[in-house]
């Protein structure tokens, strides 16, 4: 079992192979796609996700992904959402389908 955190908040929680085999929450994704792979071509870089973290100890508003994120909606700098149940984990995003 793994927790995925970013900014100090839970983002998305469950089995580890489930973390990695389909992510739910954008920011797992992320990590997942920027992990090192044996079978990619040597010399290829990783993907990065775009932008900075927060600054620690910063309190932002809403989704502290939400600056880096491609799938961020207006709710998402108002209300930081609340983890919703998946087949065995869960996950804190407002444009996530479970």
């Amino acid at each position: 079992h793994a927790l995925v955190m970013y900014g100090g908040r839970l983002m998305e929680q469950g089995p580890c192979v489930s973390l990695l085999a389909s992510p739910r929450h954008p920011y797992t994704r992320a990590l997942a796609l920027s992990r090192p792979r044996v079978d990619a071509p040597l010399g290829r870089d990783l993907p990065v996700i775009a932008g900075a973290p927060p600054e620690p100890g910063r309190h932002l508003d809403g989704c502290p992904f939400r600056p880096r994120c491609a799938l961020a909606m207006p709710v998402c700098a108002q209300t930081m959402p609340a983890l919703r149940e998946f087949s065995g984990g869960q996950c804190a995003c407002h444009a996530t389908t479970l």
